[in-house]
This record gives C-alpha cells, structure tokens and sequence, in this order.
C-alpha cells in the first residue's frame, strides 16, 4: 500500500469493531492518534501532512468505487460540486470516520 498504513483492531471506532473482530482500515502513514479518552476513544491528532495525504487516499478509494455504487457521488457533483467537491466536505467525511479513508466504501 503506498503511502497507507493499515490500523490495528485497537484503532477501529466500536461500531465497526463489532462488525467484525479481524476488521481494518485504510489510513495516512502520517496519522497519529491522543491516547484514549474516558470513554476508550482516541483522537485524531491533525497535520497538514495528515490531512493531505489522507485526502489523497481518499480520492483514490472513491476512484476504485464500481459505477453503481459511486452514482451519488457523481450527482452530487453534478448538481452541487461547490460542496461535493471541496476540501472542507471531505474533511468532514474524513474527520467523521476518524481519517479511516475505506470506512463507507466496504
């Protein structure tokens, strides 16, 4: 995986982990996480290199997406690429997922 890491089970939000025990994402090689709050999450802890190498890997995981399932990204773009489109909504999905870039895609 160039550039990507892939995160330990540790590093899986609970929702996901309960999915399945063997699970893990897609993530910034740069990604660095505060130890675990009171309720056992840990934080993302934003870079500049972080932030963009994670968005870069996003757009590569939105780019092995098949045609059917990427339909309503590709109106979104169509009919409001000021959003769909920017940095700032996607760093919203990012920081959401905990900069897990395959999270929704699986």
């Amino acid at each position: 995986m160039n550039g990507a890491q892939v995160a330990p089970d540790d590093l899986v939000s609970s929702s996901k982990a309960a999915d399945s025990s063997n699970q893990h994402h897609i993530c910034s090689r740069f990604l660095k996480k505060k130890p675990p709050d009171i309720y056992g999450q840990k934080h993302v802890i934003e870079s500049s290199k972080s932030v963009t190498d994670s968005m870069r890997l996003l757009d590569k995981e939105i780019k092995k997406l098949p045609d059917d399932i990427r339909v309503g990204l590709d109106e979104a773009l169509v009919y409001c690429p000021e959003i769909a489109a920017s940095k700032e909504h996607r760093l919203l999905f990012l920081r959401c997922e905990q900069f897990n870039v395959d999270v929704s895609f699986s």
